[in-house]
């Protein structure tokens, strides 16, 4: 075209993100954090609470991974329009718009959004099984993570020493407790715990939690709860009022004792 130099050409792309986007869209993700994650009218927001979690979603599954003070970079030669449906800007997503999100989710609750919106999306989908199977992973962490807020050591999770999974007793630790169901091991239940907590101690209370929310749930029957030997001391109690199955751990005299029996 005449007077059309390539100075004056722009190339966007979405690349594999349109399919993210899309499956977003099926899931009616983005209406779904707006429910629980309103922001009022009179405070001026640019995005919604939905619309800011999509984009943390499809930077973390964009083979980038940027921090949040890079996510306008990691958009700039994204077709932002395409991603989200409507005229947007990519310096609205910026750390502070980012990091008040996060701040929601947190106020919100962490677990209770995950789960919330799991339970909905894995009826839809056909996804929930009988079973719930609950366990926890260690992830290793790098650097001092030093707060001047000791008050709040016991309120969140904190990364600290304890059993590492990962055999790198030299790195502080994250504790990943998740519960999936179903066929396609579908998550149900995330929490995060203190890289010092123990299994004992984490997974029987997320059990308990989970029977509880089962309860308000009248499209669906209460789970089987299915763990390894770490739960069973501690969700003995709850045997009257909940179904689940573990393994009795080999430090109980009784379970040695029998043991013996049948190796003589």
């Amino acid at each position: 075209m005449d007077g059309l130099s390539a100075q004056d050409i722009s190339i966007k792309h979405i690349g594999h993100l349109g399919l993210v986007a899309d499956k977003i869209d099926e899931l009616g993700l983005m209406d779904l954090i707006n429910q629980r994650l309103p922001i009022s009218e009179t405070h001026g927001a640019k995005l919604s609470h939905g619309e800011r979690v999509v984009a943390m979603i499809l930077n973390g599954l964009g083979f980038i991974d940027n921090r949040l003070y890079l996510f306008p970079k990691f958009l700039e030669d994204k077709a932002v329009d395409r991603l989200f449906d409507r005229e947007v800007q990519i310096d609205w997503f910026n750390d502070d718009a980012l990091g008040r999100c996060l701040d929601a989710i947190s106020e919100y609750g962490v677990t209770k959004l995950f789960t919330e919106l799991s339970f909905i999306i894995g009826e839809k989908k056909g996804l929930l099984g009988k079973s719930v199977h609950i366990d926890t992973t260690t992830l290793s962490l790098y650097g001092d993570y030093e707060t001047d807020e000791p008050e709040m050591h016991n309120q969140v999770a904190r990364p600290e020493r304890g059993y590492a999974k990962s055999k790198r007793h030299d790195l502080k630790q994250m504790i990943l407790l998740l519960a999936t169901t179903g066929a396609a091991s579908f998550p149900v239940w995330m929490e995060a715990h203190s890289g010092n907590k123990s299994d004992q101690e984490t997974m029987p209370k997320a059990a308990v939690k989970m029977r509880d929310l089962c309860k308000q749930l009248t499209s669906h029957p209460e789970f089987i709860t299915v763990g390894d030997s770490a739960i069973y001391s501690n969700i003995l109690e709850h045997s009257d009022d909940m179904m689940w199955i573990t393994r009795v751990p080999e430090r109980i005299k009784g379970l040695r004792t029998r043991q013996n029996r049948l190796s003589a």
